[in-house]
Protein backbone atom coordinates (compact mmCIF):
# COMPACT_ATOMS: atom_id res chain seq x y z
CA UNK A 1 0.00 0.00 0.00
CA UNK A 2 1.44 3.38 -0.95
CA UNK A 3 1.73 6.12 1.64
CA UNK A 4 -1.53 8.05 1.96
CA UNK A 5 -2.67 11.13 3.83
CA UNK A 6 -5.08 11.32 6.73
CA UNK A 7 -7.69 13.10 4.62
CA UNK A 8 -7.66 10.30 2.04
CA UNK A 9 -8.22 7.68 4.75
CA UNK A 10 -11.03 9.73 6.30
CA UNK A 11 -12.68 9.96 2.88
CA UNK A 12 -12.51 6.19 2.48
CA UNK A 13 -14.07 5.76 5.91
CA UNK A 14 -16.84 8.18 4.97
CA UNK A 15 -17.71 6.39 1.72
CA UNK A 16 -17.52 3.05 3.48
CA UNK A 17 -20.05 4.25 6.04
CA UNK A 18 -22.34 5.53 3.24
CA UNK A 19 -22.22 2.13 1.52
CA UNK A 20 -23.02 0.19 4.69
CA UNK A 21 -25.83 2.56 5.68
CA UNK A 22 -27.54 2.22 2.30
CA UNK A 23 -27.09 -1.55 2.23
CA UNK A 24 -28.51 -2.02 5.72
CA UNK A 25 -31.53 0.22 5.23
CA UNK A 26 -32.52 -1.42 1.93
CA UNK A 27 -31.82 -4.96 3.18
CA UNK A 28 -33.66 -4.35 6.43
CA UNK A 29 -36.71 -2.97 4.65
CA UNK A 30 -36.89 -5.91 2.24
CA UNK A 31 -36.32 -8.48 5.01
CA UNK A 32 -38.63 -6.65 7.45
CA UNK A 33 -35.86 -6.87 10.05
CA UNK A 34 -35.84 -4.21 12.78
CA UNK A 35 -32.31 -5.19 13.80
CA UNK A 36 -30.91 -4.59 10.32
CA UNK A 37 -32.79 -1.30 10.03
CA UNK A 38 -31.29 -0.29 13.37
CA UNK A 39 -27.84 -1.20 12.06
CA UNK A 40 -28.54 0.99 9.04
CA UNK A 41 -29.48 3.86 11.32
CA UNK A 42 -26.26 3.35 13.26
CA UNK A 43 -24.27 3.42 10.02
CA UNK A 44 -26.11 6.58 8.98
CA UNK A 45 -24.98 8.28 12.16
CA UNK A 46 -21.47 6.99 11.45
CA UNK A 47 -21.63 8.82 8.10
CA UNK A 48 -22.27 12.07 9.93
CA UNK A 49 -19.44 11.40 12.38
CA UNK A 50 -17.00 10.55 9.57
CA UNK A 51 -17.93 13.72 7.71
CA UNK A 52 -17.41 15.70 10.90
CA UNK A 53 -13.95 14.17 11.30
CA UNK A 54 -13.04 15.22 7.77
CA UNK A 55 -14.23 18.80 8.36
CA UNK A 56 -12.29 18.98 11.63
CA UNK A 57 -9.11 17.68 10.03
CA UNK A 58 -9.32 20.28 7.27
CA UNK A 59 -9.83 22.99 9.89
CA UNK A 60 -6.74 21.86 11.82
CA UNK A 61 -4.66 21.92 8.62
CA UNK A 62 -5.51 25.61 8.08
CA UNK A 63 -3.20 26.46 10.97
CA UNK A 64 -3.01 29.78 12.83
CA UNK A 65 -4.59 32.95 11.46
CA UNK A 66 -5.85 36.29 12.80
CA UNK A 67 -9.01 34.77 14.25
CA UNK A 68 -7.30 31.66 15.67
CA UNK A 69 -3.74 32.79 16.52
CA UNK A 70 -2.90 29.40 18.07
CA UNK A 71 -4.54 27.31 15.35
CA UNK A 72 -7.56 25.01 15.48
CA UNK A 73 -5.95 21.87 16.90
CA UNK A 74 -8.61 21.61 19.61
CA UNK A 75 -11.27 20.87 16.97
CA UNK A 76 -9.91 17.34 16.57
CA UNK A 77 -10.45 16.73 20.28
CA UNK A 78 -13.94 18.23 20.10
CA UNK A 79 -14.87 15.79 17.33
CA UNK A 80 -13.57 12.87 19.39
CA UNK A 81 -15.78 14.00 22.29
CA UNK A 82 -18.79 14.23 19.97
CA UNK A 83 -18.02 10.75 18.63
CA UNK A 84 -17.89 9.33 22.15
CA UNK A 85 -21.16 10.97 23.19
CA UNK A 86 -22.91 9.82 20.00
CA UNK A 87 -21.72 6.23 20.35
CA UNK A 88 -22.71 6.22 24.02
CA UNK A 89 -26.19 7.46 23.12
CA UNK A 90 -26.55 4.68 20.53
CA UNK A 91 -25.43 2.06 23.05
CA UNK A 92 -27.95 3.29 25.61
CA UNK A 93 -30.66 3.38 22.94
CA UNK A 94 -29.87 -0.20 21.87
CA UNK A 95 -29.84 -1.37 25.50
CA UNK A 96 -33.20 0.25 26.18
CA UNK A 97 -34.72 -1.32 23.07
CA UNK A 98 -33.37 -4.74 24.01
CA UNK A 99 -34.88 -4.53 27.50
CA UNK A 100 -38.24 -3.47 26.09
CA UNK A 101 -38.15 -6.35 23.58
CA UNK A 102 -37.52 -8.87 26.35
CA UNK A 103 -40.37 -7.44 28.43
CA UNK A 104 -42.67 -7.58 25.39
CA UNK A 105 -41.97 -11.31 24.89
CA UNK A 106 -39.03 -11.26 22.52
CA UNK A 107 -38.69 -10.32 18.85
CA UNK A 108 -39.28 -12.43 15.76
CA UNK A 109 -36.58 -12.16 13.09
CA UNK A 110 -36.16 -13.28 9.49
CA UNK A 111 -33.28 -15.54 10.44
CA UNK A 112 -31.92 -16.60 7.03
CA UNK A 113 -31.80 -13.20 5.39
CA UNK A 114 -30.71 -11.47 8.58
CA UNK A 115 -27.85 -13.92 9.17
CA UNK A 116 -26.60 -13.38 5.62
CA UNK A 117 -26.56 -9.62 6.11
CA UNK A 118 -24.78 -9.95 9.48
CA UNK A 119 -22.04 -12.07 7.88
CA UNK A 120 -21.53 -9.56 5.07
CA UNK A 121 -21.48 -6.65 7.53
CA UNK A 122 -19.01 -8.36 9.87
CA UNK A 123 -16.51 -9.06 7.10
CA UNK A 124 -16.94 -5.63 5.53
CA UNK A 125 -16.47 -3.72 8.79
CA UNK A 126 -13.42 -5.80 9.70
CA UNK A 127 -11.86 -4.95 6.34
CA UNK A 128 -12.43 -1.23 7.03
CA UNK A 129 -10.68 -1.57 10.41
CA UNK A 130 -7.67 -3.18 8.71
CA UNK A 131 -7.66 -0.53 5.99
CA UNK A 132 -7.65 2.36 8.45
CA UNK A 133 -5.06 0.84 10.79
CA UNK A 134 -2.68 -0.11 7.99
CA UNK A 135 -3.19 3.28 6.40
CA UNK A 136 -2.56 5.04 9.71
CA UNK A 137 0.80 3.26 10.09
CA UNK A 138 1.80 4.22 6.54
CA UNK A 139 0.24 7.69 6.49
CA UNK A 140 2.40 10.67 5.58
CA UNK A 141 0.91 12.48 8.60
CA UNK A 142 -0.65 11.25 11.84
CA UNK A 143 -3.94 12.09 13.53
CA UNK A 144 -5.95 10.96 16.55
CA UNK A 145 -9.00 11.27 14.30
CA UNK A 146 -7.87 8.15 12.42
CA UNK A 147 -7.66 6.20 15.66
CA UNK A 148 -11.18 7.31 16.53
CA UNK A 149 -12.39 6.26 13.06
CA UNK A 150 -10.78 2.84 13.42
CA UNK A 151 -12.31 2.45 16.89
CA UNK A 152 -15.72 3.32 15.47
CA UNK A 153 -15.39 0.68 12.73
CA UNK A 154 -14.16 -1.85 15.29
CA UNK A 155 -17.33 -1.25 17.25
CA UNK A 156 -19.32 -1.85 14.06
CA UNK A 157 -17.45 -5.12 13.51
CA UNK A 158 -18.12 -6.40 17.02
CA UNK A 159 -21.77 -5.35 16.83
CA UNK A 160 -22.22 -7.14 13.50
CA UNK A 161 -20.49 -10.26 14.83
CA UNK A 162 -22.73 -10.23 17.92
CA UNK A 163 -25.82 -9.94 15.73
CA UNK A 164 -24.55 -12.79 13.53
CA UNK A 165 -24.04 -14.95 16.61
CA UNK A 166 -27.52 -14.14 17.82
CA UNK A 167 -29.05 -15.09 14.48
CA UNK A 168 -27.04 -18.34 14.40
CA UNK A 169 -28.24 -19.31 17.88
CA UNK A 170 -31.81 -18.38 16.98
CA UNK A 171 -31.57 -20.50 13.81
CA UNK A 172 -30.41 -23.53 15.81
CA UNK A 173 -33.27 -23.06 18.27
CA UNK A 174 -35.81 -22.77 15.46
CA UNK A 175 -34.50 -25.95 13.85
CA UNK A 176 -35.03 -27.69 17.18
CA UNK A 177 -38.55 -26.32 17.45
CA UNK A 178 -37.85 -23.89 20.31
CA UNK A 179 -39.21 -20.72 18.76
CA UNK A 180 -40.48 -19.72 22.20
CA UNK A 181 -36.85 -19.25 23.26
CA UNK A 182 -35.30 -18.09 19.97
CA UNK A 183 -37.20 -14.80 20.10
CA UNK A 184 -35.20 -13.80 23.19
CA UNK A 185 -31.73 -14.51 21.81
CA UNK A 186 -31.29 -11.36 19.75
CA UNK A 187 -32.42 -8.75 22.32
CA UNK A 188 -30.39 -10.39 25.09
CA UNK A 189 -27.23 -10.35 22.95
CA UNK A 190 -27.79 -6.76 21.83
CA UNK A 191 -28.35 -5.63 25.43
CA UNK A 192 -25.26 -7.42 26.69
CA UNK A 193 -23.01 -6.07 23.94
CA UNK A 194 -24.38 -2.55 24.43
CA UNK A 195 -23.18 -2.64 28.03
CA UNK A 196 -19.76 -3.87 26.93
CA UNK A 197 -19.47 -1.24 24.20
CA UNK A 198 -20.04 1.62 26.63
CA UNK A 199 -16.37 1.33 27.62
CA UNK A 200 -15.31 2.60 24.18
CA UNK A 201 -17.19 5.93 24.18
CA UNK A 202 -16.10 6.55 27.77
CA UNK A 203 -12.48 6.23 26.65
CA UNK A 204 -13.05 8.46 23.60
CA UNK A 205 -14.69 11.18 25.70
CA UNK A 206 -11.90 11.02 28.28
CA UNK A 207 -9.19 11.33 25.61
CA UNK A 208 -11.02 14.11 23.79
CA UNK A 209 -11.57 16.13 26.97
CA UNK A 210 -7.84 16.03 27.68
CA UNK A 211 -7.28 18.08 24.54
CA UNK A 212 -10.25 20.38 25.11
CA UNK A 213 -9.44 21.13 28.78
CA UNK A 214 -5.66 21.48 28.19
CA UNK A 215 -4.67 18.79 30.68
CA UNK A 216 -1.20 17.35 31.22
CA UNK A 217 0.04 14.87 28.60
CA UNK A 218 0.95 11.25 29.18
CA UNK A 219 3.92 10.61 31.47
CA UNK A 220 6.05 9.40 28.54
CA UNK A 221 5.61 12.68 26.66
CA UNK A 222 6.34 14.71 29.79
CA UNK A 223 9.49 12.67 30.48
CA UNK A 224 10.82 13.16 26.92
CA UNK A 225 10.45 16.93 27.18
CA UNK A 226 11.88 17.12 30.71
CA UNK A 227 14.90 15.09 29.60
CA UNK A 228 15.68 17.54 26.79
CA UNK A 229 15.24 20.59 29.03
CA UNK A 230 17.45 19.16 31.77
CA UNK A 231 20.15 18.22 29.26
CA UNK A 232 20.35 21.76 27.88
CA UNK A 233 20.22 23.34 31.35
CA UNK A 234 23.06 21.18 32.68
CA UNK A 235 25.20 21.97 29.65
CA UNK A 236 25.01 25.72 30.45
CA UNK A 237 25.21 25.45 34.26
CA UNK A 238 21.63 26.70 34.70
CA UNK A 239 20.56 26.36 38.34
CA UNK A 240 16.98 25.20 37.90
CA UNK A 241 14.17 24.89 35.39
CA UNK A 242 10.38 24.84 35.39
CA UNK A 243 8.57 23.05 32.57
CA UNK A 244 4.84 23.05 32.01
CA UNK A 245 3.25 20.95 29.27
CA UNK A 246 -0.43 20.97 28.35
CA UNK A 247 -2.36 19.02 25.75
CA UNK A 248 -4.11 21.21 23.19
CA UNK A 249 -5.90 19.04 20.65
CA UNK A 250 -3.17 16.97 19.01
CA UNK A 251 -0.50 19.51 19.94
CA UNK A 252 1.46 20.04 23.14
CA UNK A 253 2.12 23.56 24.44
CA UNK A 254 5.40 23.73 26.35
CA UNK A 255 6.54 26.60 28.59
CA UNK A 256 10.13 26.41 29.84
CA UNK A 257 11.65 28.82 32.37
CA UNK A 258 15.41 28.77 33.07
CA UNK A 259 16.62 30.10 36.44
CA UNK A 260 20.02 31.79 36.09
CA UNK A 261 22.58 32.43 38.84
CA UNK A 262 26.24 33.42 39.06
CA UNK A 263 27.47 30.02 37.88
CA UNK A 264 25.67 30.01 34.56
CA UNK A 265 27.55 30.57 31.32
CA UNK A 266 24.52 32.21 29.69
CA UNK A 267 24.38 35.93 30.47
CA UNK A 268 23.73 37.59 27.12
CA UNK A 269 20.97 37.54 24.54
CA UNK A 270 23.18 35.68 22.08
CA UNK A 271 23.70 32.93 24.67
CA UNK A 272 19.96 32.76 25.31
CA UNK A 273 19.36 32.29 21.60
CA UNK A 274 21.90 29.46 21.49
CA UNK A 275 20.10 27.74 24.37
CA UNK A 276 16.78 28.12 22.57
CA UNK A 277 18.30 26.68 19.40
CA UNK A 278 19.79 23.69 21.26
CA UNK A 279 16.49 22.98 22.98
CA UNK A 280 14.60 23.39 19.72
CA UNK A 281 16.88 20.85 18.00
CA UNK A 282 16.30 18.28 20.76
CA UNK A 283 12.53 18.79 20.87
CA UNK A 284 12.16 18.66 17.09
CA UNK A 285 13.61 15.15 17.19
CA UNK A 286 10.73 14.00 19.39
CA UNK A 287 7.65 12.42 17.74
CA UNK A 288 5.35 15.07 19.21
CA UNK A 289 3.79 18.25 17.84
CA UNK A 290 5.12 20.99 20.11
CA UNK A 291 4.84 24.76 20.48
CA UNK A 292 7.59 25.89 22.86
CA UNK A 293 7.95 29.14 24.79
CA UNK A 294 11.30 29.73 26.57
CA UNK A 295 12.03 32.42 29.15
CA UNK A 296 14.98 33.29 31.40
CA UNK A 297 15.03 34.83 34.87
CA UNK A 298 17.39 35.38 37.79
CA UNK A 299 14.55 35.63 40.33
CA UNK A 300 13.36 32.26 41.68
CA UNK A 301 9.85 33.54 42.36
CA UNK A 302 9.29 33.87 38.61
CA UNK A 303 10.18 30.23 38.01
CA UNK A 304 7.14 28.92 39.82
CA UNK A 305 6.39 25.32 40.67
CA UNK A 306 7.18 22.56 39.99
CA UNK A 307 10.87 23.52 39.79
CA UNK A 308 13.60 21.05 38.86
CA UNK A 309 17.10 21.66 40.23
CA UNK A 310 19.81 20.93 37.68
CA UNK A 311 23.30 19.52 38.23
CA UNK A 312 25.69 20.85 35.55
CA UNK A 313 27.56 18.36 33.41
CA UNK A 314 31.35 18.32 33.60
CA UNK A 315 33.66 17.60 30.69
CA UNK A 316 36.87 15.58 30.85
CA UNK A 317 39.05 18.66 31.48
CA UNK A 318 36.91 19.73 34.40
CA UNK A 319 35.17 22.66 32.65
CA UNK A 320 31.44 23.08 32.32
Amino acid sequence: MADVGVETLLRRSLWGAVAFAGLALVWGFLARSQMIVFDGMYSSISVGLSALSLVAYRAVLRGPDERYPFGRDVMGSLVIVVKGVAIAALCIYALTGAVLDVIAGGREIAVGSAATYAAVATVGCALMVLLLRRGSRRATDRSDLLEAEAAQWLLDTILSAAVLLGFAVALVMELRGRTDLSVYVDPILVGTMSLVFLALPVRLVREGLRGVLATAPEAEVQADIERAVTQVAARHAIAATATRVTTFGERFDVTVTFLLDGATTALRVAAFDRIRAELDDLLRALPHGLIVTVSFTADRRFVGAPTREVLPTTSADGTH
